[in-house]
């Protein structure tokens, strides 16, 4: 375990398995003017946005995006649902959801 994921201006270091690891196509910088913004793509086409800047107040939001490129917050366990964005997350809840995500079986 141990895998870092950068999200500027700092680095969010994020631990995961190595199958996860091995379930990540890509991991996209699609930060902007004071926002930083990751986008984890993973091979089976569902995606996971963290971000981090003003319009979360400093804090890390995230959101699950379905095979279409869909953002879909039916995909947030039960106890997270309500909006589609996941506020004021942890590090632990992001490393959940990546695991979570990267194990989703496409229908």
């Amino acid at each position: 375990m141990g895998s870092v994921v950068s999200i500027k201006p700092k680095t969010l270091k994020v631990n995961f398995s190595d199958e996860v690891r091995s379930r990540i196509l890509d991991v996209r910088d699609i930060s902007g003017e004071g926002i930083a913004r990751v986008r984890v793509i993973f091979r089976n086409g569902f995606q996971l946005s963290i971000i981090r800047g003003w319009i979360s107040d400093g804090e890390f939001e995230l959101a699950i995006f379905n095979k279409f490129g869909v953002m879909d917050g039916s995909l947030l366990d039960l106890c997270d649902q309500g909006d589609q964005v996941l506020k004021g997350c942890s590090l632990k809840k992001i490393e959940y959801y990546l695991e979570k995500v990267s194990e989703l079986r496409c229908k």
